[in-house]
């Protein structure tokens, strides 16, 4: 590595362990950055947001959770409207902070909490919300790609609900039973481990190669 790459790599190292490389990324550039490329640690700035995310949860449910579910759930709903607010607001005037933000990114995370709520009580979904919901999941296919790129999009929670509405629905209705085929959880599974080691992978490869790498 030439030396600024390595001290770019040294503050990345540092970051990833202390769960903090998305706040970096973002006073380095943000996540569109080119020289992310050859960033080794680029993608633990995910593992970050994630910690984070868990880390607030647990701060709340120590507050709130002994004995009073119904205010956690009160909580848990009236943050995770504040989040929608603020990612719609983001996407337009704070992209780049928008991306890489727990603040954002909350309401994301937060459906597959109620989702697990709602699962837990056992509530039953009528089938006609559930084949809605199995067409929702696929509306990112028919949104523009200029709208997708400014993620997190409120635009995003339609989909989202679908996948909660499946996660809480039986398991054993006709949509879960294809989302559960093993060819396609086997990928599910795989996706994220896939994405956390390309990227260092590709990374010292272009790092040790003075030619572009070749994407075929």
């Amino acid at each position: 590595m030439q030396p600024e790459y390595f001290d770019n790599f040294s503050q990345n190292s540092i970051a990833s362990i202390f769960g903090l490389n998305n706040i970096l990324i973002f006073i380095k550039g943000g996540y569109w950055r080119i020289q992310n490329e050859i960033n080794p640690l680029f993608t633990t700035w995910s593992l970050g947001l994630e910690m984070q995310l868990y880390f607030l949860i647990s701060i709340i449910a120590s507050f709130f959770l002994t004995g009073r579910k119904g205010l956690y759930l009160n909580i848990l709903l009236t943050l995770s409207i504040v989040s929608f607010i603020l990612s719609g607001i983001g996407s337009i005037y704070f992209q780049k902070s928008n991306y890489l933000f727990v603040h954002s990114r909350f309401w994301e995370f937060s459906l597959g909490f109620i989702a697990a709520y709602f699962s837990k009580i056992k509530y039953v979904i009528p089938k006609w919300i559930i084949n809605i919901s199995f067409a929702l999941i696929f509306l990112p296919l028919i949104i523009p790609y200029q709208i997708i790129n400014y993620s997190p999009n409120p635009l995003f929670i339609f989909p989202l609900i679908g996948i909660a509405c499946m996660c809480i629905d039986n398991e054993n209705m006709f949509v879960n039973r294809i989302l559960s085929f093993r060819p396609i959880t086997y990928i599910g599974v795989s996706s994220y481990a896939i994405y956390l080691y390309h990227q260092p992978v590709f990374a010292f490869a272009r790092i040790s190669s003075y030619y572009p790498l070749n994407n075929r």
